[in-house]
């Protein structure tokens, strides 16, 4: 029956074994391998055959499919499009190489440089001469980034700019695009970026193509451009104008005197009221106090619920006062505005979306001058300086308080770009031996990966496979093991705070044979202790039965031999050999 069992579970692993490898071998993959690159970046298209031999003598072909196939990359026992061979397409000659180093590892991949738009489709990896042969399959995707194609793309416009007008004071200028398909988003930006105020644009349409005028008035010296976006065809432009204004020239001189005199005088001023406020304190006047302003900061993890602290001085009741809470910033944001019992939470309108839902007061403490408010599962950009203002109070009051998030490593592969989760796969199975593989692709940073076992412990593995693109990594790790657990592979990414993991679990029949021993082993010994037992219990009873021994139990203390006796057994009355014997006198 053992040997049946063995046989069994040898079979089950044979079959795992081949489903691992299925479809690998003599078959043509499907597109399993997906390459996403940025628009004038290179690409790396992977092509790595299963037994990883020496390939510098084959051959190996490279195609892009469609309704006629494309000649990439034909490689043929070193004797390539790059040394000589002809026959590559148009499109991709001079573009394309691949790894010389790498070819005595199985490695057939290719890097195409610049690639367009155009280049996007699936590719075929071809290996012809191999028993059985190979085919791998890749899908490269080129996302579009806009750029300047007025000289590549049918209707991508420029710009032309013009000073139509100009005073002591003021600038007209006019921006022209003409003949553009499809019609263009037309603004005007000073040389920060800010678009300014314009007309409305007049625009006219003749067989799909749009002629758009736009008009801006400026007042500033500066450097001012007209932006022309056409989104659908990934287009965008600009022509720029430079203006100087005279009489601003004249206004920044008089602006200088004048600023120049407001700081003397205000200098003197200072020091007039520093000299009254120090005799007036010397004489016990007034009492000086320091406020020393936004000195509170709190400190939470993300996830938790931050407390954000705010009590007037005079702790007077503030039930029917008005208290504002904002986020300061560029723009400031609405976190909780309390206006004598009309707040965020039971009506009132204006709330930031950020804070929507998860900011709350304290409703009996108001009373004692309380307007601290409590934050919900704070967010990383939950982060920064709230301020807490009581415009009413004579004088008013306002609080600032520091929110800090500190992120934890966790699980953010849903909500980070470039946050990558990890693949496991088993290459290579022996009856002592798993060799564990993992693969992080399209991370960014560039991830820690690391193999453990289930206590947590770091595993010895092979140096980390690491490629690299656009600011994407690649990275294959792998491990030997030889004992039946399980193993996680962990990825972590410390700059954005992500960590994640997959597990696999590896059972080595060997292992499982020397514990299924180590139990029968176990048995059969207590076993044979309890056979020993009963056999030499049998064998006590019986000669007690033929009175050949004696058997009695001494359930105290052993008695005092008296002065006259001779007997010697009544010196060890515990057991008493040969029945027949009788007490003899001296």
């Amino acid at each position: 029956m053992s040997a049946l069992k063995s046989a069994s579970w040898l079979f089950c692993l044979c079959c795992y074994l081949l489903a691992l490898t299925e479809g690998t071998v003599g078959q043509e993959q499907g597109p399993g391998v997906k390459v996403v690159v940025k628009e004038d970046s290179d690409a790396v298209l992977p092509c790595l055959i299963s037994t990883k031999e020496n390939i510098i003598r084959e051959l190996f072909d490279w195609k892009k499919d469609g309704q006629k196939k494309k000649e990439v990359f034909l490689y043929d026992a070193g004797i390539h499009y790059n040394n000589g061979r002809q026959g590559q397409d148009e499109q991709f000659r001079g573009r394309v190489s691949h790894f010389q180093d790498q070819l005595e590892y199985g490695n057939a991949s290719i890097k195409i440089q610049n690639v367009k738009v155009t280049d996007s489709g699936i590719y075929s990896c071809d290996f012809p001469r191999l028993q059985p042969s190979q085919t791998f399959y890749t899908e490269l995707v080129v996302e579009r980034l806009l750029k300047d194609r007025s000289g590549e793309t049918t209707g991508a416009s420029k710009p032309f700019t013009t000073i139509l007008d100009a005073t002591k004071g003021r600038f007209l200028l006019q921006c022209e695009v003409g003949g553009a398909s499809p019609e263009p988003t037309v603004e005007w930006k000073d040389s920060a970026g800010n678009i300014l105020p314009a007309e409305e644009p007049q625009v006219s349409e003749s067989g799909g193509r749009y002629d758009v005028t736009i008009k801006t008035s400026v007042t500033k010296t500066g450097r001012y451009r007209c932006e022309v976006t056409q989104e659908e065809i990934s287009h965008q432009t600009f022509a720029e104008t430079v203006v100087f204004i005279s009489e601003k020239l004249c206004e920044d001189q008089t602006t200088r005197v004048a600023v120049g005199w407001l700081f003397g005088g205000f200098i003197l001023g200072a020091a007039v009221f520093a000299a009254v406020l120090v005799g007036l304190k010397a004489t016990k006047r007034i009492t000086l106090s320091c406020n020393r302003g936004p000195g509170v900061k709190v400190v939470v993890k993300e996830g938790s619920d931050a407390l954000l602290p705010c009590l007037i001085s005079t702790k007077e009741n503030i039930i029917r006062g008005i208290f504002d809470w904002k986020k300061d910033g560029q723009k400031k944001k609405e976190v909780f505005l309390y206006d004598a019992g009309i707040h965020y939470n039971n009506g009132r309108q204006g709330q930031d979306e950020q804070f929507r839902g998860r900011v709350s007061h304290f409703q009996d403490q108001l009373e004692y001058g309380n307007a601290s408010i409590k934050i919900q599962n704070v967010k990383v950009t939950d982060s920064g300086i709230y301020s807490c203002d009581f415009p009413r109070l004579q004088p008013s009051q306002t609080f600032y308080t520091e929110l800090v998030v500190e992120p934890f490593l966790r699980d953010r592969s849903g909500e980070t770009t470039g946050a990558s989760k990890p693949f496991t796969t088993i290459l290579d199975a022996t009856k002592d031996r798993f060799l564990l593989q993992c693969e992080v692709g399209g991370a960014s940073p560039e991830p820690k990966v690391e193999w453990k076992d289930s206590a947590g412990n770091i595993l010895p593995a092979e140096e980390p496979q690491v490629s690299e693109s656009g600011g994407r990594y690649d990275v294959t790790v792998k491990t030997s093991v030889t004992k039946t657990g399980r193993y996680r592979c962990e990825v972590t990414q410390e700059e954005i705070s992500h960590q994640t993991f997959t597990e696999t679990v590896v059972f080595i029949s060997e292992k499982l044979c020397e514990d299924q021993t180590t139990r029968v082993a176990v048995g059969w010994l207590f076993g044979g202790f309890i056979l020993g037992a009963a056999v030499f219990a049998a064998v006590l009873v019986g000669l007690k039965a033929t009175k050949r021994i004696t058997l009695s139990c001494n359930r105290g203390a052993a008695p005092e031999p008296t002065a006259t006796s001779t007997d010697i057994t009544n010196d060890n009355p515990l057991l008493q050999v040969g029945g027949d014997h009788r007490h003899q006198n001296s």
